[in-house]
């Protein structure tokens, strides 16, 4: 069961309460996907686990979004959710240096600037 943002317009407390009724309901089988078209993606991901929800949804570098909401960003970045995860002490079993790298080489394939709201962090560190 996947509940979706899809234009990014949710916010944080509304996630917490429609998530934890129905977490409740359907424990251990729903899952949520945000955009990041207002920046409350990440916060939006922090409501939806504290609901109960442990799957999500998101894409490398933010890739993809709806293309029928003006304005709307990309989705999640994969990159961003699993540095929260791993920030909030959950085991995602993903290597994230390499989930970084595969996130670098977006860019030219689709002949855009990409990378999620960490990529200035995981840069600063790649030069370290």
């Amino acid at each position: 069961l996947s509940i979706t943002d899809v234009i990014g317009h949710a916010q944080p407390w509304e996630v917490r309460s429609l998530l934890t009724k129905i977490c409740d309901k359907y424990p251990g089988v729903v899952s949520a996907h945000f955009h990041d078209t207002q920046a409350l993606g990440l916060s939006n991901a922090v409501a939806a686990l504290e609901a109960g929800v442990r799957i999500f949804d998101s894409s490398v570098s933010g890739l993809g979004g709806c293309p029928f909401a003006p304005g709307a960003a990309g989705n999640l970045a994969t990159e961003d959710l699993v540095l929260l995860a791993h920030k909030l002490g959950f085991d995602t079993g993903i290597d994230l240096e390499k989930l970084w790298e595969v996130s670098a080489t977006t860019g030219p394939m689709v002949d855009k600037e990409t990378g999620g709201r960490t990529k200035g962090y995981w840069l600063s560190r790649a030069k370290a």
